[in-house]
């Protein structure tokens, strides 16, 4: 099960993570009220189950609450990639220093949680994959044991942090983990990571897979599941008690 970007935020700021200020808007009139209320400068951004919405026209700057409601406007109800974009999700602009990536997956070969840091944030991970693979450092989590010191530190330094700042980008990949066991993750990132003026850090964008077959045990989260962005073949399926490929 796929959760969208503000979905995945309002979890994972419970593990301590910090997101910019924002909220979600279903009309161009409620997300002008929203960017009056946050002030300054605001990203709008489509709330879909799409991968590069950005690419895609998906998330827009704006300088005044009548920029949002142009972008509102032009965003809700268009189409990206097939899903037709029923809400956004209003934050305000954050000025940062550097950005990195910071994702969890499961490695079922090793019986492991993979964790992945690189100093190459905002940019897919695949990408970096292929034009700087050095640049991607990867430890494995026992599932039961979790994420050794040394081994969150190697990633805080394996990205190009020390100091103060390798400790605090480690604590943050503990509370990632902590994240993805706790909710029966199979995917979880948070893409950019950002490195503020004032030497903090906030995510910029989080992505956030559940396991279908444990939300028996995550009711909260199975509420969250939004039909309209399911394949209608698939969600038909899931009602009927199906198993459908």
């Amino acid at each position: 099960m796929n959760l969208h970007e503000y979905q995945a935020r309002t979890i994972l700021a419970e593990y301590g993570l910090v997101f910019p200020p924002g909220d979600v808007a279903h009309s161009p009139q409620e997300a002008e009220a929203i960017a009056r209320r946050l002030a300054g400068k605001v990203m709008v951004k489509a709330q879909i189950h799409v991968g590069g919405r950005g690419k895609a026209g998906g998330v827009k700057l704006a300088d005044t609450p009548e920029m949002v409601l142009d972008h509102a406007g032009s965003l809700l109800g268009a189409s990206i990639g097939g899903r037709t974009i029923r809400k956004v999700l209003l934050t305000s602009m954050v000025d940062t220093v550097r950005e990195f990536y910071l994702g969890a997956t499961l490695d079922r070969v090793h019986k492991s949680v993979t964790i992945v840091g690189t100093s190459e944030g905002g940019v897919d991970i695949e990408e970096v994959a292929r034009a700087f693979p050095e640049r991607i450092i990867q430890v494995s989590a026992d599932p039961f044991m979790g994420l050794a010191d040394y081994q969150a530190l190697m990633l805080a330094t394996g990205v190009g942090l020390r100091g103060d700042l390798a400790r605090s980008f480690a604590s943050i990949c503990r509370s990632l983990l902590a994240a993805f066991l706790d909710n029966d993750c199979s995917l979880l990132e948070i893409n950019p990571l950002a490195l503020t003026a004032d030497q903090g850090f906030v995510g910029l964008d989080a992505k956030m897979l559940i396991d279908d077959n444990a939300l028996f045990r995550h009711p909260k989260l199975a509420e969250m599941r939004d039909l309209g962005e399911e394949e209608p073949l698939e969600a038909r399926a899931r009602q009927l008690g199906v198993n459908y490929v």
